[in-house]
């Protein structure tokens, strides 16, 4: 058996077998509804978010940015914050995917 402690979100309790659902290492990201066992996903990507999603570095991105005309153009939400959203990178990736 494993000896590792099982991590819980609140109301969750294996013992009975009621709604336990382990806590995901994307706690900030996804949002797990217990009551519907739904998953909210993020909505807006910082340029480390983007990065992990498209599975590419930081510097990838900012010369997609720089040099793909058909890359999304970033949200600029304040002087420091940019980003795209989810709808912005899928389009890209679908255009890529029939492109190829």
């Amino acid at each position: 058996m494993n000896s590792r402690k099982k991590t819980l979100q609140p109301g969750g309790n294996p013992e009975q077998g009621t709604n336990f659902f382990p806590v995901s290492p994307f706690q900030g990201k996804h949002q797990l509804n217990a009551n519907s066992a739904e998953v909210v996903h993020q909505a807006f990507f910082r340029p480390a978010d983007a990065c992990k999603y498209l599975g590419i570095g930081r510097t990838k991105l900012h010369s997609l940015a720089e040099t793909d005309a058909d890359f999304p153009r970033k949200i600029r939400i304040s002087l420091r914050c940019v980003g795209w959203t989810r709808e912005q990178l899928d389009s890209w990736l679908k255009a890529k995917q029939e492109a190829a």
